[in-house]
């Protein structure tokens, strides 16, 4: 299965699954996507951060935002126990699915934005009032999340976005394999501007192969990258899942899909 992963909401033809963004990382909000798996970038919005600030995830190293922080964060980061904004995704969601054309609902940066976030006088307090370490409360806050989201989600496909790291949830909170109970396939962005050395694609495919029975949707990034190079890192997606999304690039897209039904595996 091949799809395509856009920033605005048009359904070009040649592919077998679409998504679109509903809510980007800007904080913009369209009208749901018909025949799309609708994107909602959670709790990376840099609308809602410049105009309600205390609302950033805070760590010792500052605020999660392109400016406050030497993480060097790519966008505005919100924290996830803020309850008044979680609900507002949470009807984002209902309010999309009421369209009966919609696919679905994928949630992409559903976590915490790094290991040592958020210290919020928030967070402090639920993490110590729940007796678990700060790990695994994070995990706990993000799997609940994603659970009221599926509720809210029937009968209609929910997926989420997992970063490139099958290893530490840690890092942003992810327990994959509580999630696996909650949504119906995955999505790992294993990105690269150029494809020029792909073994380390093999490598996370390995681990995640490992851990995960779902669906597992590889997504590629198909802007200004040689069309050769990225076939070469399609085929071998391809000797672990079926399911390659690209991004961001139609015409691309199109054409290495192209190559790749020239050269079945």
């Amino acid at each position: 299965m091949y799809g395509i992963y856009q920033d605005n909401n048009h359904i070009p033809d040649s592919f077998d699954i679409y998504f679109n963004y509903l809510k980007n990382v800007n904080g913009e909000i369209r009208s749901p996507i018909e025949y799309s798996h609708n994107i909602i970038s959670c709790f990376a919005d840099n609308k809602t951060a410049q105009e309600n600030p205390e609302l950033i995830a805070v760590s010792a190293q500052g605020k999660a935002t392109r400016f406050d922080s030497k993480e060097k964060f790519y966008c505005d980061w919100i924290c996830p126990s803020k309850k008044a904004y979680k609900d507002s995704i949470i009807k984002l969601v209902a309010d999309t699915v009421s369209n009966k054309n919609v696919a679905g609902i994928h949630l992409d940066s559903i976590g915490f934005p790094h290991k040592d976030y958020c210290v919020c006088n928030d967070c402090i307090s639920n993490w110590k009032a729940s007796g678990l370490k700060f790990s695994e409360w994070k995990q706990q806050i993000i799997t609940e999340f994603v659970n009221d989201v599926a509720q809210n989600c029937k009968a209609k496909e929910l997926s989420v976005s997992l970063y490139p790291d099958p290893i530490h949830p840690e890092r942003f909170g992810l327990d994959i394999e509580a999630l696996e109970k909650i949504v119906d396939f995955f999505v790992v962005p294993l990105y690269d501007m150029k494809y020029l050395s792909i073994y380390w694609i093999e490598i996370l495919l390995n681990a995640f192969a490992q851990r995960i029975s779902k669906p597992l949707y590889i997504m590629l990034y198909a802007e200004d990258v040689e069309i050769k190079n990225l076939v070469k890192a399609a085929e071998l997606v391809k000797h672990y899942t079926k399911n390659i999304v690209f991004s961001y690039n139609v015409e691309n897209a199109k054409r290495a899909i192209s190559e790749l039904k020239h050269n079945i595996i």
